[in-house]
């Protein structure tokens, strides 16, 4: 996806909020993840396997330097500044 495309459909489920977008992505159909958007006037669908492993790394060094005394980690928020 890019910049300024509209999802439209999800796993077969039209989407316009986005709390419908995080319902129909829990529920891919036939093993398949399935998205229609538009990219202007251009209609595209995207129709991929799941994948097979899924996995995510979160980088350490903010996580310590938090604990080390609140530090600011996301949207300039500081955590640990009550």
């Amino acid at each position: 996806m890019r910049a300024n495309d509209r999802l439209v459909e999800v796993n077969g489920r039209p989407v316009t909020e986005p709390a419908d977008v995080q319902a129909a992505w829990r529920d891919p159909q036939d093993g398949r993840v399935r998205v229609v958007l538009l990219r202007g006037e251009q209609e595209l669908r995207l129709d991929e396997p799941l994948p097979t492993v899924l996995g995510y790394e979160v980088a350490a060094a903010p996580w310590r330097a938090h604990l080390a005394g609140g530090v600011a980690l996301a949207d300039d928020a500081a955590i640990g500044d009550d």
